[in-house]
C-alpha cells in the first residue's frame, strides 16, 4: 500500500514525521497559518494530551515547521520546498489518510529510504 503515495511524500515523512499528532498539529496549523495557538488550544481542537502537543509543537519547531512567539505557535516554515512539502502531505493526507498512518508506523520500522 505504500506505494499509493508519492515516493517524495513518504520520505518526507520518513524524515520528519513520527506521529499521527504531529501531522494532524502541522495541518491543523497550516490551515490557519495567520494564528497564533497555544498548546493548551492545539490539544483542545484535536481533543489530544497538551504536554504531548506541545512537545509535538516543539518538535515542529525545531523542524523550521512552524513559529514560536508570545502569543504561541503559528505554520511558518522557513523554506519554500518545506511549504510545498507540506502541502503534498496535505492532500495525500486528505485522500489517503490510512496509507499515510500505515507508512509513518512502517517507516520507523524499517531503513531510511535512498
Amino acid at each position: 500500500m505504500q506505494s499509493s503515495i508519492p515516493d517524495d511524500v513518504r520520505k518526507f515523512i520518513h524524515r520528519h514525521i513520527t506521529s499521527v499528532e504531529q501531522v494532524d498539529i502541522l495541518l491543523l496549523l497550516r490551515e490557519t497559518a495567520s494564528r497564533w495557538w497555544s498548546a493548551t488550544e492545539v490539544a483542545r481542537s484535536l481533543r489530544s494530551n497538551p504536554d504531548s502537543v506541545n512537545r509535538r509543537l516543539e518538535q515542529l519547531r525545531a523542524n523550521s515547521f512552524v513559529v514560536s512567539g508570545p502569543h504561541g505557535y503559528r505554520y511558518g516554515p522557513a523554506t519554500d520546498r518545506l511549504a510545498r512539502d507540506v502541502a503534498e502531505l496535505a492532500d495525500i493526507y486528505a485522500r489517503r489518510r490510512h496509507t499515510v498512518i500505515t507508512t509513518i508506523f512502517s517507516d520507523h520500522d524499517s531503513p531510511a529510504p535512498s
